[in-house]
């Protein structure tokens, strides 16, 4: 996970926010081989792939409300200033990882004894 901590501050404004946006498109981008990775995995089942776009399709929604929450105002870089793209990314950044981490349940399966797999397939399938 991404954090100002590990950002060198001799950079500008700009530079920062293009490097940390950088990310976020990257993040964005492995977020969809995950998914793509579900549906080569799962393809055979024509109604879990309806509910994952479906899933997929709310998330983007969740996660962009979620922003909005925490950035509400409508002149953004007037309120929260230049720091407006960087902070925005990187909240991007966290959802998408979580959203990444809890989809890779469907590409790893669970294991054997797992009383509640849902449509989530054991390991070695």
């Amino acid at each position: 996970m991404i954090t100002l901590n590990q950002i060198v501050f001799s950079q500008t404004q700009k530079e920062l926010n293009k490097e940390i946006c950088e990310d976020m498109v990257k993040l964005e981008k492995e977020l969809e081989i995950v998914v793509e990775k579900i549906r080569k995995k799962y393809s055979d089942d024509t109604l879990f792939i309806i509910k994952l776009e479906l899933s997929q399709k709310q998330w983007i929604k969740y996660r962009e409300a979620q922003i909005e929450l925490k950035f509400p105002a409508r002149d953004k870089h007037y309120e929260y200033g230049s720091m407006y793209p960087t902070c925005y990314c990187l909240e991007k950044i966290s959802i998408t990882q979580k959203r990444i981490h809890e989809l890779e349940m469907w590409v790893n399966g669970v294991i054997e004894g797992d009383v509640c797999p849902g449509s989530v397939l054991k390991e070695d399938e």
